[in-house]
């Protein structure tokens, strides 16, 4: 693969992209929802390594330098490089996605400029487009309802939240981009200036081959776990009552005589009691204290006439 590649997706070119949209330092109000004051690179690094390991204690000023740079695949401390750890979040990726989502909903809400969500998604889907090594069909979990979306796809797309495409982006990196870092050194001298003992400066066009209007929003957890816990806790509808089916019975008077009545009737005009003969499937339930409930599926006689006679 030809080391002038561009734009290429790696890492590297992920941070100084992220680095692009710190927020600025947070005021007492920022501090009680949840944005950090520190968004300096070792800090922001060991935030984004716990969006994929779930651990905190990573992180470390040179080696986030060196991964940054494109200078390094990764190290124990900056562990893109960690095959293990790669494995585990491609697992909960595919299969425990809502505990990716809600990592990268922390990430996205301690340092990022909600400001420039809008620019930063644009970038990043611009470069997923122009890498000319990622295919039609290669896929990123890009949408917070867990399922994936092809490049093919992704060009028609006009509605992304920065959470789940950060998800899918990282995801991407870890699992088909290991070991490429040093690729994306082409991508950060065309789009940023770097001097000697001071960050690279961005000055690139990222985004602008997205010529397409696209809406970017936050992935809304609060909302999204207030309407799960709803549905969990939500009263069981009380069942409907079954209808009750008439049948039409057979009723023999005293003389053996028979005609048809509906299959609750229990005497005659005359207040004489009857013999009810039923032939049809029929179900008899009974309410209150000892009651009874038959099943018939042949014929019933049932004799009214004080003792049978």
């Amino acid at each position: 693969m030809p080391e002038t590649r561009f734009p290429y997706l790696c890492g590297g070119v992920l941070y100084f992209l992220l680095a692009q949209t710190k927020a600025s330092r947070g005021t007492a109000r920022d501090h009680r929802n949840g944005i950090k004051d520190d968004h300096s690179d070792p800090i922001m690094m060991g935030d984004l390594i716990y969006t994929f390991t779930g651990s905190t204690n990573f992180g470390a000023s040179k080696d986030t330098s060196l991964y940054r740079e494109c200078g390094s695949e990764g190290s124990i401390n900056v562990p893109f490089n960690d095959s293990a750890y790669a494995s585990a979040y491609d697992s909960t990726v595919k299969f425990h996605y809502a505990e990716a989502l809600s990592r990268m909903c922390e990430f996205v809400g301690w340092h990022l400029n909600d400001k420039k969500d809008e620019w930063l998604v644009k970038a990043l889907i611009d470069i997923i487009e122009r890498d000319s090594d990622i295919s039609d069909e290669n896929s990123f979990y890009i949408n917070s309802d867990g399922h994936p979306s092809t490049k093919a796809e992704i060009r028609t797309m006009a509605f992304f939240e920065i959470q789940p495409v950060l998800v899918g982006i990282v995801h991407y990196v870890l699992t088909c981009r290991m070991n490429c870092n040093h690729l994306g050194i082409t991508t950060l001298d065309k789009w940023g200036e770097k001097k000697n003992r001071s960050e690279r400066r961005y000055n690139g066009d990222a985004g602008s081959g997205i010529t397409r209007k696209i809406d970017v929003k936050r992935y809304n957890l609060a909302a999204a776990e207030e309407s799960d816990q709803k549905e969990k806790t939500a009263p069981l509808e009380d069942p409907e009552e079954p209808e009750t089916e008439h049948v039409e019975s057979e009723v023999v008077d005293d003389d053996g005589r028979a005609y048809e009545q509906a299959e609750d009737s229990e005497a005659d005009a005359a207040g004489n009691a009857k013999t009810v003969i039923i032939h049809q499937q029929t179900n008899v339930i009974q309410h209150g204290p000892n009651n009874n409930q038959i099943t018939n599926n042949g014929t019933m006689v049932f004799d009214f006439r004080k003792g049978g006679k």
